[in-house]
């Protein structure tokens, strides 16, 4: 199997492919704190965008939502780093539907 690496540095290494190798990858992380959802609250937004639905209200059953254009980041453990594209459209603490169960929002918050 070939395995390719981008780095942002020039690399000159002899490998010997009778051995093994062992490498340490440092990934993408976040800078500070975000709002994150969980993955299955992501869904289609405007224009082919990618969205989450807020709920606005819930009474007898009833939900009232509105969807949110978000950009993605990060995704770990089950979650995605979320932010509006329209600024203060999402905001910590807001209920996004994650999925439905009997006519009643499942909540996810981040």
């Amino acid at each position: 199997m070939e395995v390719v690496l981008k780095t942002n540095v020039e690399l000159s290494v002899d490998l010997d492919p009778e051995r093994t190798y062992r490498a340490e990858l440092e990934l993408e992380g976040t800078q500070g704190e975000v709002l994150a959802v969980p993955l299955a609250a992501l869904t289609d937004g405007t224009d082919s965008e990618v969205a989450v639905s807020v709920v606005d209200s819930q009474t007898s059953g009833e939900l009232r939502t509105h969807l949110v254009d978000v950009e993605v980041g990060v995704v770990a453990q089950g979650f995605v780093e979320v932010a509006p594209r329209r600024k203060g459209e999402l905001k910590l603490g807001d209920r996004v539907v994650v999925g439905l169960s009997g006519g009643e929002a499942v909540n996810g918050a981040g």
